[in-house]
C-alpha cells in the first residue's frame, strides 16, 4: 500500500519520470500489480514516449500471458496509433482471459462500430452491460449503436437516462437533441437544445443544431438567426 500511495503521488505531482522508475521498482516485487502498470504506462505517455509505453505492455505480457490487463492498456495505445487489427488482436485476448471485462468488451464494441459490424458491436455492449448494468459508456455505445441502426426510439430512451442521471452535459443533451431531430421529432429537439442555449448562449453547436430543427417546422426566420448565431458565435 505504501509503494503504491508513493507512486500515486508521484504521478499527481507530475513527476513522471520519478514515478516511472517507482513503478518499475514495485513492478520487480509484485509483478501483477495493477496500479504500478497503470502509473508506468501513464508516465511513458506524459513524457511522450507512446512507442516505449507499447514496448514495456510488450514485455509485461511475454513475461505474463494471462496478464488481460496488459493487453487491454496496449489495445488502447494501438488504437491511437490507428492500428485497429491489432488492438482487436489484443482485446480478443483481454476477453479471453477474462469473459466479464467490461471495458475490453467496450472498446472492442467501439471498433466493431467504426468497422459498421454493428451486430458484433451490440452483442459486446450487452455483454458488458451485463457485467455492469449501470455503465455509462455503455449506455452510451447502446444509444450510438441503435442510432445506426435506425432504431431512433431505443436511442433516444438511452439518451434520456444519461441525461437524467447528468442533466448539465451539455454534450449529451445535444447527442439527444440529435436523436429526435432524426426521429422526426424536430419540436422536441428544439425543446432539448432551447435548455443548452438557456445554459449557454454562445453554444454554437446548439444554435446549429435547433437551426436544423426550426428549418423542419417551417420557421425560416429563426432559422437563419440561429445559423448566424452559430457562424459568428454572437
Amino acid at each position: 500500500n505504501a509503494w503504491q500511495i508513493r507512486i500515486a503521488l508521484l504521478d499527481q505531482l507530475g513527476k513522471s519520470e520519478d514515478a516511472y522508475k517507482a513503478s518499475l521498482q514495485l513492478i520487480e516485487r509484485e509483478p501483477e500489480n495493477l496500479v504500478a502498470l497503470e502509473v508506468a504506462v501513464r508516465s511513458l505517455l506524459k513524457m511522450e514516449k507512446t512507442d516505449d509505453a507499447v514496448e514495456f505492455l510488450g514485455k509485461r505480457i511475454e513475461q505474463n500471458s494471462k496478464n488481460s490487463a496488459a493487453y487491454r492498456m496496449r489495445a488502447q495505445l494501438l488504437r491511437t496509433q490507428d492500428k485497429k487489427d491489432a488492438a482487436l488482436q489484443d482485446l480478443n485476448k483481454a476477453i479471453e482471459i477474462n469473459k466479464k471485462d467490461a471495458i475490453s468488451l467496450l472498446m472492442r464494441s467501439e471498433i466493431y462500430l467504426e468497422q459498421e459490424k454493428l451486430e458484433q458491436a451490440r452483442a459486446d455492449i450487452d455483454e458488458a452491460l451485463l457485467v455492469e448494468p449501470n455503465l455509462v459508456q455503455g449506455i452510451l455505445m447502446r444509444s450510438l449503436v441503435a442510432a445506426q441502426e435506425k432504431r431512433y426510439s431505443d436511442a433516444i430512451a438511452d439518451m434520456r437516462k444519461l441525461v437524467r442521471a447528468q442533466p448539465d452535459n451539455p454534450a449529451w443533451m445535444l447527442q439527444l437533441a440529435s436523436y429526435y431531430q432524426l426521429d422526426n421529432r424536430p419540436r422536441m429537439s428544439i425543446k432539448v437544445a432551447d435548455e443548452v442555449i438557456k445554459k449557454d448562449e454562445k453554444n454554437w453547436r446548439a444554435h446549429r443544431l435547433r437551426g436544423d430543427a426550426l428549418l423542419s417546422v417551417g420557421d425560416h426566420k429563426l432559422a437563419v438567426a440561429d445559423y448566424w448565431k452559430a457562424i459568428t458565435g454572437l
